[in-house]
């Protein structure tokens, strides 16, 4: 899943922070694994999350910290097997909540606004469900 997400997603999320509107998607046949390759193994992101908010209660002052697989307490609490969506959004957000230039780099963007819309769907059979 990281080799999957530095060589695919980081990209994408790199052309966010210049500006560049991104998408990534996830295409093949029924049981190919784009559920698994998208989200990750069934419940590391509602660990994640627990993680997230444990580490939030016991915050020291400056608040959350990117890094490596950045994003603030969500990213420090990704394990191997997240997937691409969290990964990509935890990066994002680290972004947005940090004012961040790039996802791995250091220093931050004064007095700069962005709005983080996401949608997420699935076509099948040539019909289109949101996942939202």
């Amino acid at each position: 899943q990281e080799r999957m997400y530095l060589e695919g997603a980081l990209p994408s999320v790199e052309a966010l922070a210049a500006g560049v509107s991104a998408a990534i998607l996830c295409y093949g046949q029924t049981g190919s694994g784009k559920t698994h390759t998208m989200m990750g193994r069934e419940g590391a992101l509602e660990e994640a999350l627990a993680g997230a908010r444990r580490m939030e209660g016991r915050s020291s002052p400056g608040g959350p910290r990117g890094g490596s697989n950045s994003g603030g307490y969500l990213g420090r609490c990704l394990g191997r097997s997240a997937g691409l969506a969290p990964r990509c959004m935890a990066d994002v957000l680290g972004l947005a909540g940090e004012g961040r230039r790039r996802p791995h780099e250091r220093g931050r963007a004064r007095g700069v606004e962005c709005a983080v819309t996401l949608g997420c769907v699935e076509i099948f059979n040539d019909r289109v469900f949101d996942l939202l």
